[in-house]
């Protein structure tokens, strides 16, 4: 039998207590550590690898254990959790806020003054494929008036088709063709209407407003 120190020092994206013990084991005897620890909540899409380090009288070595975490949930082209994604397209500012959200902890503001106003968002995984998806959809809340809203799709071509919420191709599908003053409101649009992209290359999805002042979006999904 031996004493073993066993030590290791947690790597990025994990936060908890380093582990630091000494253990006695005999001949041909395994030893499993669980260590409490916690994956940060930017540690999205990434691989990272604990290495834990043990000596003993004839020698040392090693082990290691790999974690390796989801960017987002398979379903989820934008959530705008995670800073760097948003754009500006035309007479706006855009970026994440956590003051008027709808899920998670972030939504996207987009506010400009004057007459139409565009921001981007680019996808998680782009260029992402939702061709075989039926429908988008996304949350808005306007802190203006009741508007109509465009949404454009921008393939990885630079390929760009947009339409508005209140178009006929979206009858059936959208719920609310129009937004509502200072309320979560629900946007569904037809893919079948973006018939001029390439649905299995989407790099970014753009918001239009006519009307100047204050919008948010959260939540674009590949399904309504």
């Amino acid at each position: 039998m031996i004493n073993s120190p066993v030590t290791d020092t947690l790597p990025a994206y994990v936060t908890g207590v380093d582990l630091d013990a000494t253990e006695t084991i005999s001949a041909g005897e395994s030893i499993t550590f669980t260590i409490p620890a916690t994956i940060n909540d930017d540690a999205r899409g990434v691989t990272t690898t604990n290495t834990a380090y043990f000596s003993h009288s004839s020698g040392q070595s090693n082990d290691t254990a790999v974690l390796t975490t989801v960017f987002a949930a398979p379903n989820i082209i934008q959530d705008f959790e995670l800073p760097g994604y948003t754009y500006v397209e035309w007479n706006v500012t855009v970026g994440v806020t956590d003051t008027i959200v709808h899920s998670g902890d972030q939504a996207m503001f987009m506010t400009g003054t004057g007459d139409w106003h565009t921001g981007g968002a680019k996808s998680y995984n782009s260029p992402r494929d939702i061709a075989a998806n039926d429908m988008i959809r996304f949350w808005v809340y306007d802190a203006v008036q009741a508007n109509t809203t465009a949404f454009k799709l921008v393939d990885y071509n630079g390929d760009t088709q947009k339409t508005w919420s209140d178009w006929p191709d979206h009858i059936g599908v959208n719920p609310n063709p129009e937004t509502t003053k200072d309320t979560w409101v629900q946007m569904c649009f037809s893919l079948a209407a973006y018939d001029l992209v390439d649905l299995s290359q989407i790099e970014s999805v753009q918001f239009t407003m006519f009307n100047e002042g204050l919008y948010y979006f959260d939540e674009l999904l590949e399904h309504c």
